[in-house]
C-alpha cells in the first residue's frame, strides 16, 4: 500500500503541473487535454486524446507522435511496427511506471525515438524493450532506471536491430537478477544482427550475476560508439568477466567500431582477446586513435592498456598506456601566452608553444603578451605567427622546428636572449619573414649551431624585417661546414624581397651563406652589411658549391658579398632574363652597384652577352671593358653596360639639430627633442661635462623612411657620474 500510495500522490502532483501549464498557455494552440488524459497521438493533423497509454498503443496503426502529459503506467505487451515518436513536451523526464507484464517490441522495420521521459518499475520482471528487426532511440532526457529484471530479462534486448543512445540519454541502476543467464545488466545483444551505437549518453551502476555488468554482446554483436558515450561503475559478479562492455567473442576482426571522437571512458572486455598486442576495436580514419586509448580501459586485466596500431586504424592491448600529451585549451583568456585563431573561432594557450604545435593549416597564432620558449616545437602545419608586438625569447638550447611545414612570422620579436643554437630550422618547408619582424642575439660556438636561421632544402623569403646582433663563434677547418651568422641555405632557395641583415658574426659568413646548390633571388629593399667574421673582417654574404645570386628586380638595399671561400668566378649574381630585357640601363647599373665585394672592396658592374646579363665585380673587367669567364667549359664573352660616374649608393647627412634639451631624474637622464633628419641617416650622441672627454650615450639606428617626424623625443641614459652639460651629434652618410 505504501508504495500505491506513494505513485498516487505523483500522479496528483503531474495532474495539478499539467493544469498549471494549460493555464500558462502552453497547449494552447497544439494541443488541449482533458483532465483525466495522459497522452495524445500527432498523424497528420489530426490529434487524438487518451486517458490510458494501453489504450493508445493498442490503437495505433500509422507513424504517429506520442505526446505523453503527466506520469502514467503501462501494463502492456505493445508491438511498434511503424515510426513512433515518443515524448513528453512539458515534463521533461515525466515517469511512466512500468507494471510486471509491460513490453515494448520493436518490430522489423519500426522505429521507436523516446526522449524526456523516464521509465521504472517496481517487480522484478523481464525486458521492457525488445528490438526485433527494428531501431530503439533513446535521445535528450530518456532515461531507463531502477529496473530489476527476471529471467532472461534486460533494459534493453536486441534481438536484431539496433539500439541507439545519444547525448542526454541514461540507462542507471538497472540489474539482470539471474545467475544463469544475468548477461547484460543494461544491454544484451543477441548475436550477428544486433547492433549498438553508443554515439552518447551514459549506462552507470547497472549489474549482472554473470557477465557484461552494463552491456554483454554475443558472438557476432556489434558495437560503435563515439562522441560522450560513458560507462563507469558497472559490475558482474564473475570477476574474470567484470566491467562495462563485455564481448563474448574469441576469434576474428574486432567487433567493436570508434566512429567519432570519443569524450567518455568505456571499459571494455574481450573473451579470449585481451592478450598483448590483440586487437579490439577498429577506428574511423577520421578519429584521433591515440586520444580515444586514454578513454578505453581493459577491465578485466588492468596491466593492459589501449594503444594504437602502426597505421592507426585499429586499437591493441598493451603493457604500457599511451599518454595523450595533446596540449588543451583554456576556458578563457585568463593566464594565456597566445591564442589560435580561425575564422571566428578563437582557442587560448598557456603556452605559446602548445599553441604552435596545434595550429593547423591555414589558421594563425597570436601572441598575447611577451613569452618564453623553454623547450623545443615543433610546427605541424601551414600557419601564421603573430607577435602582435610582444617578444618571444627562450631560456636555453632550444629551437623552432619548422620541418616540411610553413611558418610565416609576423611583428614579433624573437630574442635568442644569448643563448646558443640556431633558433629556426626548415627541413624541404618554408619560412618567411614578414614585416616588423626582428631576430637578435642569438648566441653560440658549437659545431651544430650552424646558423640562428638553417634551411635545408626548403625555402626562406624575406619580406621586411631585421636579424641583428646574433653571433656564430664556430671556426672550422678549410672544408669544413659552412655556417653564418645569421642565415645558412643547403640545396634550398632563398628570397630577397626586403629587411635587413646586420651587425652578424660568423666564421665562413658573418650575414648569410648559400650554398650547395642553392639559388637565392634579390630584390627591393634588402640590406646585408655591417657583418664580420670572428677575427673582425667584414664578410656579409657568401655563395659557394654550385649556387647563385638572382637578381629579378630593381635593387635598393645594400648587398655586401663575397662569393666564396677561395671562389674565382668574379660574378657576384646572375640577372633574371625577364628583368634584362624589361629594365633600362641606368636600372640595371644603379641595381649592380648595390654590391660591394667585402674583400676587394669594389662595386659590381652589369655586363651581357645579348642573351644573358651578369653583375660581375669592376676589377674583373678587360682594359677592355669585356669580361671573359669559362661557365660549364665554354668561354663566354660579356660587354660591360656603361655606367654612370656618380655613384646613387650614398646620401650626406646634414649635421644633427637639436630644438631641446631638458634634463631629468639625478642628472642621468635627458630628454632630447629633435627635428626630422635625413631618411638613411645614421647619428651617434656625446656628452661632456668639460668639452673635452666625450662619452658615446646614444646610437640611432639607420633612420629608415617614415620613422623621423617633428619633435621626436629620445631619452639617453648615462651610466657616467657627474653633471653633463655639453652635447653634440655625429652623422654618417645612409647608404640606401
Amino acid at each position: 500500500m505504501i508504495r500505491v500510495d506513494r505513485f498516487v500522490l505523483l500522479r496528483r502532483l503531474c495532474v495539478a503541473a499539467t493544469i498549471a501549464f494549460t493555464m500558462s498557455g502552453v497547449f494552447a494552440d497544439e494541443f488541449t487535454p482533458g483532465a483525466d488524459d495522459v497522452a495524445c497521438t500527432v498523424v497528420g493533423g489530426e490529434t487524438k486524446y487518451y486517458t490510458s497509454l494501453d489504450t493508445l498503443f493498442a490503437e495505433i496503426t500509422n507513424d504517429t507522435k506520442v505526446v505523453v502529459f503527466k506520469a502514467c503506467t503501462l501494463s502492456s505487451v505493445v508491438s511498434v511496427t511503424n515510426t513512433v515518436n515518443f515524448y513528453s513536451e512539458t515534463l521533461p523526464g515525466c515517469e511512466i511506471q512500468l507494471f510486471k507484464a509491460a513490453k515494448l517490441e520493436i518490430h522489423k522495420e519500426a522505429s521507436l525515438n523516446v526522449s524526456s521521459l523516464r521509465f521504472r518499475r517496481e517487480k522484478a520482471a523481464p525486458a521492457p524493450f525488445v528490438i526485433s528487426g527494428g531501431v530503439l532511440e533513446l535521445g535528450e532526457g530518456a532515461e531507463i532506471s531502477e529496473l530489476l529484471m527476471s529471467d532472461s530479462g534486460n533494459a534493453v534486448r536486441v534481438e536484431s536491430g539496433t539500439f541507439r543512445m545519444l547525448n542526454g540519454s541514461v540507462i542507471a541502476a538497472c540489474e539482470a537478477s539471474t545467475k544463469c543467464n544475468g548477461l547484460g545488466g543494461a544491454v544484451y545483444l543477441a548475436g550477428s544482427e544486433s547492433d549498438f551505437e553508443f554515439f552518447g549518453g551514459t549506462i552507470s551502476g547497472c549489474s549482472s550475476r554473470n557477465s557484461g555488468g552494463a552491456v554483454y554482446a554475443a558472438k557476432g554483436a556489434k558495437v560503435a560508439i563515439k562522441a560522450s558515450a560513458k560507462a563507469f561503475g558497472n559490475t558482474a559478479e564473475s570477476n574474470a568477466r567484470s566491467g562495462d562492455l563485455f564481448f563474448a567473442e574469441s576469434a576474428g576482426m574486432p567487433l567493436l567500431s570508434v566512429v567519432g571522437e570519443l569524450t567518455g571512458e568505456i571499459g571494455v572486455f574481450y573473451s579470449g582477446r585481451t592478450g598483448v598486442s590483440d586487437s579490439f576495436a577498429v577506428v574511423d580514419e577520421s578519429v584521433d586513435a591515440a586520444a580515444v586509448c586514454t578513454k578505453v580501459k581493459n577491465t578485466a586485466d588492468n596491466s593492459l592498456y589501449a594503444a594504437p596500431s602502426d597505421d592507426g586504424k585499429t586499437l591493441l592491448w598493451t603493457e604500457a598506456p599511451v599518454v595523450d600529451d595533446t596540449p588543451k585549451p583554456l576556458p578563457d583568456s585568463n593566464g594565456a601566452e597566445a591564442k589560435v585563431v580561425n575564422g571566428s573561432s578563437v582557442k587560448y594557450y598557456a603556452k605559446v608553444a602548445d599553441a604552435l604545435e596545434v595550429a593547423a593549416d591555414g589558421e594563425r597564432v597570436e601572441l598575447l603578451k611577451d613569452a618564453a620558449l623553454d623547450d623545443s616545437v615543433e610546427i605541424p602545419s601551414k600557419i601564421v605567427f603573430d607577435g602582435c608586438g610582444c617578444t618571444l625569447s627562450r631560456s636555453g638550447k632550444f629551437l623552432i622546428n619548422v620541418g616540411d611545414s610553413a611558418l610565416s612570422l609576423t611583428n614579433i620579436v624573437l630574442d635568442g636572449a644569448g643563448h646558443s643554437g640556431r633558433f629556426l630550422n626548415v627541413r624541404t618547408g618554408s619560412l618567411v619573414f614578414e614585416s616588423d619582424t626582428t631576430l637578435k642575439n642569438v648566441n653560440g660556438s658549437a659545431s651544430d649551431f650552424v646558423a640562428p636561421i638553417v634551411v635545408w632544402g626548403g625555402t626562406f623569403s624575406m619580406n621586411g624585417g631585421r636579424i641583428e646582433k646574433c653571433v656564430n663563434g664556430y671556426v672550422p677547418e678549410p672544408g669544413g661546414p659552412l655556417t653564418a651568422g645569421a642565415v645558412v641555405v643547403s640545396d634550398g632557395e632563398a628570397y630577397f624581397n626586403g629587411g635587413v641583415i646586420t651587425e652578424c658574426v660568423g666564421s665562413r659568413a658573418g650575414g648569410v651563406c648559400i650554398y650547395n646548390g642553392s639559388t637565392a633571388y634579390v630584390k627591393g629593399g634588402f640590406t646585408v652589411l655591417t657583418n664580420a667574421t670572428p677575427a673582425g673582417a667584414v664578410c656579409n654574404l657568401v655563395i659557394q658549391d654550385l649556387s647563385k645570386m638572382i637578381v629579378v628586380d630593381d635593387v635598393v638595399g645594400k648587398i655586401g658579398c663575397y662569393d666564396g671561400y677561395l671562389a674565382d668566378t668574379n660574378i657576384a649574381s646572375h640577372v633574371d632574363a625577364s628583368f634584362a630585357s624589361s629594365a633600362t640601363p641606368s636600372n640595371l647599373v644603379a641595381s649592380a652597384l648595390r654590391f660591394r665585394h667585402d674583400v676587394l672592396d669594389v662595386k659590381a658592374v652589369p655586363v651581357t652577352d645579348g642573351d644573358e646579363t651578369l653583375f660581375v665585380w669592376r676589377t674583373a673587367l678587360g682594359d677592355d671593358g669585356k669580361f671573359t669567364t669559362t661557365i660549364d667549359g665554354v668561354e663566354k664573352v660579356y660587354n660591360g653596360i656603361v655606367f654612370p660616374l656618380v655613384d646613387p649608393d650614398f646620401v650626406p647627412c646634414p649635421p644633427f639639430r637639436f630644438t631641446a634639451i631638458k634634463e631629468a631624474g639625478d642628472k642621468t637622464k635627458w630628454i632630447m627633442t629633435i627635428k626630422p633628419a635625413e631618411e638613411y641617416c645614421k647619428y651617434t650622441f656625446y656628452a661632456s661635462d668639460d668639452l673635452k672627454n666625450w662619452e658615446s650615450v646614444y646610437e640611432t639606428g639607420a633612420l629608415a623612411p617614415g620613422t623621423v617626424t617633428a619633435n621626436d623625443e629620445y631619452v639617453f641614459e648615462s651610466p657616467a657620474v657627474g653633471d653633463k652639460r655639453f652635447w653634440r651629434a655625429e652623422g654618417k652618410d645612409g647608404l640606401k
